[in-house]
C-alpha cells in the first residue's frame, strides 16, 4: 500500500470513475506501482460502481497508457496490473506538483494547501491590528508585525481538530460561521442485518406511511441472508427500494379494495324474468313437424322439390294448408 502514490493519482488531472478506480489500485500496489491485482469484485464493492462499469474503466485507463497488464487471469487469480508512473502527477518535496506533460519539460506548478483555523485568524487579528503590514497568508505562513516572532508550524492547531469554525472578512474581521450539520452514518449490511438504519426511520415513516419499516427491513435481510451471492452495494437505496415497492403495492391493494366496494355498494342488475310459453295444441305441432318435413324435400339450389319427391312434397303441402285454414 503506497499513500504517496495514491496521493499522486489524486493530484493527476482525468475524469472522476478513472481517478477512482486508479486511486484504489495505488493502495494495493507497491511503491513503484507493481504488483496491482485488486480483482474486480472487490474494485466494484469499494467505489460503488457496477463491475462492468469499472471493466470499461479499467480498458480507458489501459488505452490511456495510465496501467498496463503485466499478468493475465488465471484460476482463483485476478489480473495482475502495473500503474505507469511516467503518467502520474509528481510531487516535489515542498509540496509542489507538476503534470505530466509540465514534469517532462522541467516546469513544476505550485498547488498552496489548505491554510488551517488558527493561522486564518492570527492573520486576520494582526491585519486588524497593523494594517500597513502584508500578509503571506497566501502562501500557508502567518502575518506578524515587525519584530514580532511568528508562532513555530508545530503550534497550530489544525482546523479539523478545531470544533469551532470561522472565516475572514474582506476587511479584515473574524466573522463565526455556523457548523455544518452532521450527516447520519449510512446503512451498513453485514450477516443479514442492517446497522445504522434508526437516524433514518423517521424520514420512511414519514415518506411511506402505513409500511412496517422495521418488519420490510427484517424481511429485506432474511432474503438476502437466503441468497448470499447478490450483491449488497449500497444498503440505504436497496431498503428504499423494497420499501418503495411495498408502498406501492400498499397503494394499488387499496385502490382495488375500493373499487370492490363501489362495485358492492352500486345496484345490480337483474333481467326481467319471460312468461310462461302458452301450450300448442295439437295442430300446431303437427304443422311445425311438417314444415320441418318440407325442408328435407326442397332442393337448396332452385327451391324446388327433389327429383322423385314431387308426390310426397304435394301431399305434404296440401296437409299443411289444411292445417294453416
Amino acid at each position: 500500500m503506497s499513500d504517496h502514490l495514491a496521493a499522486r493519482v489524486l493530484r493527476t488531472p482525468m475524469p472522476a470513475t478513472d481517478k477512482a478506480i486508479l486511486g484504489l489500485m495505488a493502495t494495493y500496489a507497491d511503491g513503484d506501482g507493481s504488483r496491482c491485482f485488486p480483482g474486480v469484485k472487490r474494485l466494484a464493492a469499494e467505489s460503488g460502481l457496477h463491475k462492468r462499469s469499472v471493466q470499461l474503466t479499467l480498458r480507458r485507463l489501459e488505452a490511456a497508457g495510465r496501467i498496463e497488464q503485466t499478468a493475465r487471469a488465471r484460476q482463483h487469480r485476478p489480473a495482475e496490473y502495473r500503474i505507469v508512473l511516467e503518467r502520474l502527477a509528481v510531487i516535489s518535496r515542498g509540496g509542489a506538483t507538476a503534470t505530466p506533460e509540465k514534469a517532462a519539460r522541467g516546469g513544476v506548478t505550485t498547488t498552496p494547501g489548505p491554510i488551517p483555523l488558527q493561522r486564518r485568524v492570527v492573520s486576520a487579528m494582526v491585519s486588524a491590528a497593523a494594517p500597513g503590514v502584508a500578509s503571506d497568508a497566501s502562501r500557508g505562513g502567518v502575518s506578524c508585525a515587525p519584530g514580532v516572532k511568528p508562532a513555530p508550524p508545530d503550534s497550530v492547531t489544525d482546523s479539523k481538530t478545531d470544533s469551532r469554525s470561522a472565516s475572514t472578512a474582506s476587511d479584515g474581521a473574524v466573522v463565526a460561521t455556523t457548523p455544518p450539520r452532521a450527516r447520519p452514518p449510512d446503512v451498513e449490511f453485514y450477516d443479514g442485518q442492517f446497522y445504522h438504519v434508526e437516524p433514518w426511520l423517521s424520514e420512511w415513516e414519514s415518506r411511506y406511511r402505513g409500511v412496517d419499516i422495521r418488519a420490510a427491513i427484517e424481511r429485506v435481510g432474511l432474503y438476502y441472508l437466503e441468497h448470499p451471492w447478490l450483491p449488497v452495494h449500497h444498503p440505504r437505496a436497496v431498503l428504499e427500494q423494497s420499501l418503495r415497492r411495498e408502498f406501492q403495492q400498499q397503494q394499488e391493494d387499496a385502490q382495488l379494495e375500493r373499487q370492490r366496494q363501489q362495485q358492492e355498494a352500486a345496484p345490480t342488475w337483474t333481467p326481467k324474468k319471460r312468461g310462461k310459453r302458452k301450450p300448442q295444441t295439437a295442430a300446431q305441432r303437427r304443422a311445425a313437424r311438417l314444415r320441418r318435413k318440407l325442408l328435407d324435400l326442397v332442393s337448396y339450389s332452385n327451391n324446388a322439390p327433389l327429383r322423385g319427391k314431387e308426390a310426397e312434397y304435394a301431399a305434404v303441402v296440401r296437409e299443411l294448408a289444411e292445417l294453416e285454414t
